[in-house]
C-alpha cells in the first residue's frame, strides 16, 4: 500500500500515462473529435482591428483563430523605438506591464541613459530588423529627414507593425505607402507630408494602413492643460523663479529642428 506523500515508482506510473504524441504535431495540427485535421486559416490582408471591423460590416467576418492568424501578443513582443524623447518615454511607461523587449535607436542619447530607463540601446539596423512593432517617434532634423529610406524600410521584418506619429518627413512616405500596398508590412499613420491630405492620395485605398488625420494629442482637454501650464510658468517667471511645467528649449538643439507648422483646409495654422 502506498504511504501518504510517497511517490509511485516510475514503472508503476507508465500505465497511467496517455499515448505519446510528437510535440511538433500537437503544435501544428488542430484535430476535431473525429481526428480530421483542420486547415490553417490563411492570413487576411490588411491591419487587424480595422480590417475585421470592415469585414464584419460587410458580412465576411472570421471568428476566433480564423480572424487572428496574423495577430501577435504584445506581452514579450520585440518592440523598436526610433527616438526616445518625451513621446518615447511616455509610451515606454505604458508598455512596461507587458514585459516587452524594447530596443531604442536615438543618437542624441548615451547608452547608459537608455539602460537606466529600462530599454536596450541599439543601432538603427538592429531596430529595423529586430522589431515586430516599430514606433517612429523622432523629430525632424537635418540628420533624421528621410531617415527611413526605401532601402531601410525594406529591412523591416515581413508583417512588422509600423506606427508613425512624429513627423512624416522622417520616412520616404511614397515608398512607405507602396511597400504597405505590396503587403510587406502594415502601418498606422497620423502625420502626413501635406495636410490636409489630398483627396486622391493613394494611401486612402491601401488596405494595410490605419489612417488618422493628425489627431494624436489634438484633444480639447490637452490644449486646456497646455494653457494652464503656460500660465503657471508665466507666474513663476513674474515671481523671479524658473519655469517648471513647460519643456525648456535646449539652445544646442533648437537650430537643428526642421518641423514645419501644420495648416488646416482653410490655410490657417493649427494651434
Amino acid at each position: 500500500m502506498q504511504r501518504r506523500g510517497q511517490l509511485l515508482p516510475q514503472r508503476r506510473l507508465r500505465g497511467l500515462r496517455g499515448p505519446r504524441r510528437p510535440r511538433a504535431r500537437l503544435r501544428t495540427r488542430l484535430r476535431t473529435g473525429r481526428g480530421r485535421v483542420l486547415p490553417r486559416p490563411r492570413a487576411r490582408p490588411g491591419a487587424g482591428i480595422t480590417r475585421e471591423d470592415r469585414a464584419f460590416r460587410a458580412g465576411t467576418e472570421g471568428y476566433t483563430f480564423a480572424a487572428n492568424s496574423d495577430s501577435i501578443l504584445l506581452r514579450g513582443a520585440e518592440i523598436g523605438f526610433i527616438g526616445f524623447g518625451n513621446l518615447g518615454r511616455a509610451l515606454h511607461e505604458l508598455l512596461v506591464p507587458f514585459r516587452a523587449v524594447v530596443r531604442v535607436y536615438d543618437p542624441w542619447l548615451p547608452d547608459s541613459y537608455l539602460e537606466e530607463a529600462g530599454v536596450t540601446p541599439a543601432s538603427l539596423d538592429e531596430v529595423l530588423e529586430g522589431s515586430q512593432v516599430l514606433f517612429v517617434l523622432a523629430t525632424i532634423t537635418e540628420e533624421s529627414e528621410r531617415l527611413l529610406s526605401e532601402a531601410r524600410l525594406r529591412r523591416l521584418r515581413p508583417g512588422t507593425r509600423l506606427v508613425l506619429v512624429s513627423r512624416a518627413a522622417v520616412a520616404d512616405f511614397t515608398a512607405l505607402v507602396e511597400l504597405v500596398s505590396e503587403g510587406r508590412f502594415v502601418a498606422a499613420l497620423d502625420v502626413w507630408p501635406e495636410e490636409p491630405v489630398p483627396a486622391e492620395h493613394p494611401a486612402r485605398a491601401v488596405e494595410g494602413l490605419v489612417l488618422s488625420a493628425h489627431r494624436a494629442g489634438g484633444i480639447p482637454a490637452a490644449f486646456e492643460k497646455i494653457g494652464e501650464m503656460v500660465l503657471d510658468d508665466l507666474l513663476q517667471i513674474r515671481a523671479g523663479l524658473p519655469p517648471v511645467r513647460m519643456q525648456v528649449a535646449a539652445r544646442e538643439l533648437v537650430h537643428r529642428y526642421r518641423s514645419r507648422p501644420v495648416t488646416t483646409a482653410a490655410g490657417a495654422r493649427n494651434p
